[in-house]
């Protein structure tokens, strides 16, 4: 991870100095693009974080699918993201610096459906330029948190099934279409919310009506034990006994990586 969005993220979880910098994972920056077997291409997901979060903070979900096949491409935003850093090595830190109100995130959701519909529209030709052996079409979309909901949105926005065929929530709130508890909610392909038990009743009752008006395949999965934070590599840490206070829950770390990668694994499978 970089050092300065380490140093962040160690205050941001309240974390002693150094610790999430120290954190390591065995893969290869730049490697080699694999070719896959003759006449086919790899399937292509795009995956966005939390609110404020960084796709370097989910590691073991995205190499995982890599691992299985998947070309991955994980979306990071600027001023939104606690830190990141441009290919000319400017850094840009977040303006949030953790403070969190529901006020806020309409129109910063809005605003990651958008950059989410245009990504989708460039990956063609990022694909070219790249000359990689990566579909175009029937993409996935998934994140966790904010880019979960975005993930739903995108959908939404994008009718085309053979464009964006699925979709998959981790743990986020609705907004929007998929919000609506109306016929506007049908995504028209198939859908995966999976999130804590916070995400059912009167806490959060959008996850109780969307199901209701889709026509595609569809699957809800609770976690028991589960926190909003385990969704991400975050629940790891805590097998090093590095994260007390942000993700103490009652599910081990170990299980969790387990959990969440098995069934997002499945679902695009």
């Amino acid at each position: 991870m970089d050092s300065e969005a380490a140093q962040l993220l160690d205050a941001l979880y309240d974390q002693t100095a150094g610790i999430v910098g120290n954190l390591t994972i065995n893969v290869k920056p730049n490697a080699t693009i694999a070719q896959p077997p003759p006449g086919s291409l790899f399937p292509s997901l795009i995956f966005q974080p939390g609110f404020e979060g960084l796709s370097a903070m989910y590691p073991i979900q995205m190499t995982e699918l890599a691992s299985r096949g998947y070309a991955v491409a994980a979306l990071d935003f600027p001023y939104e993201g606690t830190f990141v850093r441009y290919p000319n090595g400017t850094g840009i830190r977040g303006i949030y610096a953790g403070q969190f109100s529901f006020d806020i995130i309409p129109p910063i959701y809005e605003a990651r459906v958008r950059a989410g519909m245009h990504f989708v529209k460039f990956w063609p030709t990022l694909v070219e330029e790249l000359h990689a052996p990566f579909k175009i079409a029937s993409l996935g979309v998934y994140g966790q948190s904010l880019g979960g909901a975005a993930a739903l949105g995108v959908a939404d926005a994008i009718p085309n099934t053979k464009v964006v065929a699925s979709a998959l929530n981790l743990d986020g709130g609705l907004f929007g279409d998929p919000a609506s508890n109306s016929s506007l909610a049908d995504l028209k392909r198939s859908v995966l919310p999976m999130g804590t038990t916070n995400h059912s009743g009167s806490y959060d009752h959008t996850w109780d009506t969307f199901p209701v008006d889709q026509t595609g395949w569809w699957r809800i999965l609770w976690v028991a034990g589960a926190g909003h934070s385990d969704f991400s590599d975050v629940t790891f840490w805590r097998e090093f006994q590095v994260n007390r206070t942000t993700s103490n829950t009652p599910i081990q770390g170990d299980r969790m990586i387990n959990v969440t990668r098995d069934y997002v694994t499945a679902f695009f499978k």
